[in-house]
């Protein structure tokens, strides 16, 4: 069968279908007092000026987390022979205090999993175990993969930079 035919019948089969699944569905318009109340929360917010979090070439793929009265930032820091897993600690968003060693160091696990590289992290808490899952992205001799790290919650009261 001729490439070009396949590709207009494709062409014209496919907005067919979508129309027919578009009319399946309903849509419905959302009332004024709805909406009100769904970005009041937004309303009022004061903006900082510039970044908030400074720009530097040695912070890469950061995420940061609320934990009482402070923020914890993980990033990873390239440096001293791979990519490592860096926490820092800030009140205010604004000014940071990085811990001056990785929170976790790449090679750490013992299959040589993350044995170039352990960045980018995503974490979890799992309220059933009481479990943070740090999940993370590996490399090393066996390619790419995801790591994973698991942590209990430190004791309330314990000390922050």
């Amino acid at each position: 069968m001729n490439p070009l035919r396949i590709l207009l019948a494709t062409l014209l089969v496919t907005p067919l279908a979508a129309s027919h699944a578009a009319e399946a569905t309903t849509t419905q318009e959302i009332d004024r007092e709805t909406l009100d109340k769904w970005s009041a929360p937004y309303r009022g917010w004061h903006y900082q000026p510039g970044h908030v979090i400074p720009a530097n070439p040695n912070i890469h793929g950061h995420e940061e987390f609320r934990d009482g009265d402070h923020w914890v930032m993980f990033y990873f820091g390239v440096g001293k022979g791979g990519a490592h897993i860096m926490a820092a600690f800030s009140r205010d968003l604004v000014h940071w205090t990085a811990h001056p060693e990785p929170l976790y160091k790449r090679g750490g696990n013992p299959s040589g999993l993350d044995g170039e590289y352990a960045h980018k992290i995503s974490l979890v808490y799992n309220p059933k175990n009481e479990t943070f899952c740090l999940y993370y992205c590996a490399c090393g001799n066996k390619g790419r993969g995801i790591g994973l790290i698991t942590s209990k919650p430190l004791p309330s009261g314990h000390p922050i930079p």
